[in-house]
């Protein structure tokens, strides 16, 4: 309840002025409203004790619904059942409109984080070849000077230290496949795909 007394003053005219009537007759279970936090409330009558009135705010949410206000002046006032359920429903729907606004940006966010780490996790896994793998690759430097990994087996070594074009030379050599199939790929794909076709057509030939 505000306490100050003008603000109230001010309430309880407006009150009157759209209608309601103070109470009167107090029982227990009897609905009402009154002033709560600068606003019209509404509930239901628990108790009256002198020149305050224990009142069960319709809120469902409300920690402690039970409010003491003044019937001093004329503070609570006559209302009905429906416009307590209509209030309780209002103040329902409010609720489920915040719950539902929050449930949708908790949910933006956890997108936003998921697609962050996918991000994160492409920059840091780009290569095409499977981490089990890289585990097992050698560090040396390409026919460019730059460093490179290479698995060590019979193929890497046939071509460390080879150009792309003498690459592609060996294997069209020895696949009899062209190399214009990994044309699209960047260098090191290519590389790497030829390797791989080198090593497959070795295989079959045992």
């Amino acid at each position: 309840m505000n306490t100050n007394h003008e603000d109230v003053t001010s309430q309880r005219r407006r009150a009157l002025a759209a209608g309601f009537e103070p109470i009167k007759l107090f029982r227990a279970g009897g609905y009402a409203a009154f002033h709560y936090k600068g606003e019209m409330a509404f509930g239901q009558i628990v108790k009256k004790e002198g020149e305050m009135v224990q009142v069960e705010h319709a809120d469902p949410d409300m920690p402690n619904r039970v409010i003491m206000t003044s019937i001093q002046e004329g503070y609570v006032y006559k209302t009905s059942a429906k416009m307590v359920r209509d209030y309780e429903q209002e103040l329902i729907d409010m609720y489920n409109a915040k719950q539902e606004v929050k449930e949708e940006e908790q949910e933006e966010q956890e997108e936003q984080e998921e697609q962050e780490e996918q991000e994160e996790g492409q920059a840091i896994t780009r290569s095409i070849v499977p981490a089990s793998y890289r585990k097992q690759y050698q560090s040396v430097l390409s026919a460019s000077g730059n460093n490179s990994k290479i698995c060590g087996d019979e193929v890497s070594q046939m071509l460390l230290g080879k150009g792309l074009e003498e690459v592609k030379q060996i294997y069209e050599s020895i696949t009899g496949n062209s190399a214009t199939r990994y044309s699209h790929l960047n260098p090191g794909q290519q590389r790497m795909c030829m390797g791989n076709g080198i090593r497959a057509h070795l295989r079959k030939q045992k």
